[in-house]
């Protein structure tokens, strides 16, 4: 699957958040890693398909706050409100 995201499609692997740009009408990203993610489940013969109703927590509860912190600034800004003692 990684490697189908990263040569079709382009993704990069240590960096998915390259993968678009950000649509200021609707306010999301044109190009959705999740959409790439369900194709590629589909194209490299998974077991099942990836749905984000249901892996998203999954994949939600395996990342670190702080490398996203590091990466993403607006995230630091939030994680720091929701993480403030006083």
């Amino acid at each position: 699957m990684r490697h189908w995201l990263s040569t079709e499609k382009g993704v990069s692997i240590g960096q998915p958040e390259t993968l678009s740009r950000l649509d200021e009408k609707s306010e999301s990203c044109v190009e959705k890693l999740s959409d790439e993610i369900v194709e590629s489940s589909l194209q490299c013969g998974a077991r099942s398909r990836f749905a984000k109703g249901v892996h998203t927590a999954r994949f939600l509860g395996m990342i670190s706050p702080e490398v996203v912190r590091d990466k993403c600034p607006l995230f630091g800004e939030l994680n720091n409100r929701f993480t403030r003692t006083d």
